[in-house]
């Protein structure tokens, strides 16, 4: 139940599993949409405050992006290109992300245009167990029962599958920024 801000706004859900979006719509976030370039800095409030958007029983996550008129320069330009490797899918998948950011000379105004696209192949095995039965005085367990008595009552599983999950995210995206200030202590 931790509430989690986007610059001071609340963040709406984007959970892909439909189970968890029940009764709990708005309170889970997947911070993987979120691609850590568009950050500047994340502020975690262990408590509610006063001062804060209501709904953070457990706290809250605040993350703020980069501004405009955060920067030293008047023009920044920045750019990355990568390649994420995954073992499991044994793939590579490609991460850009680039940003530009000018103000004017007083400082009072700026812009900040930026850009990301970043694409994952994600697999998971593993094994399910979809049920359970339990061994008792029933024909189709007698003989185990009677070789080993001591199973009389137990649970076991049953229904055992093998299981498979496979996926392939693209995040696309771009954020623009404008920032005015018309006075120091504004």
């Amino acid at each position: 139940l931790t509430q989690t801000l986007m610059n001071g706004h609340q963040v709406s859900s984007g959970d892909w599993f439909v189970l968890n979006q029940s009764g709990t719509v708005g309170r889970s976030v997947t911070y993987t949409l979120l691609p850590s370039e568009l950050v500047s800095r994340i502020v975690v409030h262990k408590s509610s405050e006063a001062s804060l958007v209501e709904g953070g029983v457990a706290g809250s996550v605040d993350i703020q992006s980069r501004k405009p008129l955060d920067f030293a320069k008047d023009y920044t330009f920045s750019a990355s290109v990568g390649e994420v490797y995954a073992d499991s899918p044994n793939k590579w998948d490609p991460q850009l992300s680039a940003f530009f950011s000018a103000k004017n000379d007083q400082g009072n105004a700026g812009i900040l245009i930026q850009a990301f696209r970043e694409q994952r192949h994600l697999r998971r095995d593993g094994q399910e167990i979809l049920g359970y039965m339990q061994f008792t005085d029933t024909p189709a367990l007698d003989d185990a029962v009677s070789v080993h008595p001591d199973l009389a009552g137990v649970w076991f599983p049953s229904l055992i599958g093998s299981a498979l999950f496979e996926q392939e995210r693209k995040r696309n995206g771009a954020m623009i920024d404008i920032q005015f200030k018309p006075a120091d202590n504004w």
